[in-house]
């Protein structure tokens, strides 16, 4: 981390990686900087693309590692932040102006919080198995959420930090962060975290029926090559409970989302779901036997 002084630091970084590069995440990128310059803060860009970085102000840090996952990326944006809070949030994700300043806000009226994470909601309908791929992974999360104390975050997707809680963040032996694993990581250690329904993004990912497929494979793939390095009881229910556990995910999805008001919805998308949590099956059980492939460069 940076070692510049508090009183140089901006109010809150936000954190965007991406292997898509520009222009292709214009349209999201934008509303992001929309929102940071409202908060008075600045933007740090890890790009693994190969297309030429833009310029897009001073307060836009964008920094190029061509050929990087974005896991690999993440930890790399961590490392350029300079803002007393950092914020992260996807590529394929549109926030509203007021996005950075309430992340900021809530870490005011929680000081006693290390990191605060928000809801999201889909904004990508035209298909079913887009809509089933949003559910799949995002339905603890999907708005409306329950505001206070939690020990489940929005992963990357609508998440900020306090610096303290960066300085210790894994990054697997050089592979990269998994923000999800590190608030995981901050729960068990009796840290406070919170979930603030009021801030809330669209996520935008618009991939069809191989796209939807193939990232779902690969991120369970490579999620499972992280774990094998650290191998643990519930990796064996992972691989070993393989044939069901795509039912009992497929269930619990269901249940939470009903619970919220999604019933309707989670019901029409419950074949497709159960497909793509037996895609992860085989993502993970390839990923335990033969580890990461070519799979963390396939994730965005």
């Amino acid at each position: 981390m940076t070692t510049e002084t508090a009183t140089a630091r901006p109010p809150v970084s936000v954190t965007v990686s991406t292997v898509m590069g520009w222009p292709e995440i214009e349209p999201e990128l934008t509303s992001v900087i929309e929102s940071v310059r409202r908060a008075g803060g600045d933007l740090v860009v890890t790009d693994g693309s190969n297309s030429p970085a833009p310029a897009l102000g001073d307060d836009v840090t964008w920094v190029k590692y061509p050929g990087e996952s974005v896991l690999k990326l993440r930890s790399r944006a961590y490392q350029h932040a300079r803002g007393d809070i950092v914020a992260i949030t996807e590529d394929h994700v549109s926030v509203p102006p007021e996005w950075a300043t309430l992340h900021v806000d809530a870490h005011r009226r929680h000081p006693e919080a290390v990191a605060i994470g928000g809801s999201v909601v889909n904004g990508a309908n035209d298909t079913l198995i887009d809509i089933a791929g949003f559910l799949a992974v995002q339905a603890p999360l999907v708005a409306p959420i329950r505001t206070g104390p939690v020990r489940r975050m929005a992963g990357a997707v609508n998440v900020s930090y306090k610096r303290i809680a960066l300085t210790d963040i894994d990054d697997h032996d050089g592979m990269g962060v998994v923000d999800g694993w590190h608030q995981k990581a901050l729960a068990e250690s009796k840290a406070t975290l919170l979930n603030d329904d009021s801030i809330r993004v669209s996520h935008d990912q618009a991939l069809g029926f191989r796209g939807m497929s193939r990232i779902h494979f690969d991120a369970a793939r490579t999620f499972a090559a992280f774990r094998r390095r650290r191998l643990g009881p519930k990796d064996a229910v992972w691989f070993f409970g393989a044939p069901v556990l795509p039912f009992v995910r497929t269930a619990r999805a269901v249940l939470l989302l009903s619970a919220r008001g999604h019933g309707r919805l989670a019901a029409k998308c419950t074949p497709a779901m159960l497909y793509l949590y037996y895609v992860q099956a085989l993502g993970h059980i390839t990923g335990y036997l033969r580890g990461a492939g070519d799979s963390p460069l396939g994730l965005r």
